[in-house]
């Protein structure tokens, strides 16, 4: 019998290095999309990810359907063991109105619902337009930057090595 294993993943230093990484995590390219990205404090590892359809009003508020399955998302990574995670928002439209309720679903469904289970940390929480090179990111504390190439992220090159392929959205 052969035992194979998961290779671990390679550590993202920046935040633009996690960003490039998304699309090899999830094996497309994301689009308007919520993605949560659990950490492990012990190894400095990305962990399980889930990604959610970021469903937005006509007024730019959270969508109650959005809302739910960011509770249910939490709750399923929860079940797994995750006490950390990185909050990814990917979408193309102006998001200054829909941050402060996202912020405040996501600070909602990551406390915990009884004492047998901790709450979730938000380590940090970044907004991008698109995962592209140059695409510019902004975190809830106002520090920005650029995502790098996501072809040159060495989760890309492993996946491409194991022989994944990385689609340029989840529909194709």
């Amino acid at each position: 019998m052969t035992n194979r294993h998961a290779p671990a993943l390679p550590k993202l230093d920046t935040a633009g290095d996690l960003l490039a990484a998304v699309p090899a995590l999830l094996g497309f390219y994301p689009t308007r999309s919520v993605v949560l990205l659990a950490h492990d404090e012990v190894t400095d590892r990305i962990g399980a990810t889930a990604r959610i359809d970021l469903g937005l009003t006509r007024a730019g508020a959270l969508r109650k359907d959005c809302r739910r399955h960011l509770v249910e998302a939490l709750r399923l990574l929860r079940q797994q063991g995750v006490e950390r995670l990185f909050c990814v928002v990917v979408d193309e439209r102006g998001l200054v109105r829909a941050t402060p309720a996202l912020v405040e679903a996501l600070s909602e469904a990551c406390r915990a619902r009884s004492l047998a289970e901790p709450d979730v940390e938000v380590i940090e929480l970044l907004l991008v337009p698109r995962i592209a090179s140059g695409a510019r990111w902004v975190c809830k504390h106002g520090e920005s930057g650029e995502v790098p190439d996501p072809e040159s992220s060495p989760l890309m090159l492993a996946a491409v090595l194991e022989g994944r392929t990385i689609h340029r959205s989840r529909t194709s």
